[in-house]
């Protein structure tokens, strides 16, 4: 029997709360990796090549402005849509950025897009003027991962991006 009521109470907050760290929530989802600069590029190879990759590569990978030596802003990394499904662990990337030709509905990338944002979202915007949409979601496929989704009604949209 114990004797010290604050004992045995401090013995109970202390299990409570070792207890309520414990969640199958936790476990489900596999934490992101990677550097905070590193950007993972998905889009199929001819947008990447093309005069988008270019103007990404020009913009996201410039150098840094007052570092001594030119070293770029953002890592930048490309994966077409079949390297992505072939490793799993490259879904688990801190940081992605989809590009998609969203009138092309055979493309691999528009297909993942779609899977993501739904047919509908993609319905919306090939609706509306500026046939372009861009989308945030977290937590995707990994705790603590960033993915952006642009997406636009041919490749024009996505080169005035």
């Amino acid at each position: 029997m114990i004797k010290n009521p604050i004992i045995y109470f401090l013995g109970a907050a202390l299990l409570a709360f070792i207890l309520s760290g414990c969640s199958s929530a936790m476990n489900d989802a596999p934490y992101a990796f990677g550097p905070v600069n590193k950007v993972i590029i998905v889009s199929d190879d001819d947008i990447w090549e093309g005069a988008i990759g270019d103007t990404m590569r020009y913009y996201m990978g410039a150098a840094y402005p007052v570092l001594p030596q030119p070293e770029p802003t953002l890592d930048l990394q490309h994966f077409n849509p079949k390297e992505i499904k072939a490793d799993l662990y490259r879904k688990r990337f801190r940081t992605m950025l989809f590009l998609a030709d969203a009138s092309n509905p055979d493309s691999p990338t528009t297909r993942m897009v779609t899977e993501i944002v739904g047919q509908t979202n993609i319905d919306s915007m090939l609706r509306t003027p500026a046939k372009l949409r861009t989308q945030v979601a977290q937590n995707k496929w990994a705790a603590n991962q960033v993915v952006f989704l642009m997406y636009g009604d041919g490749k024009k949209p996505l080169k005035m991006a």
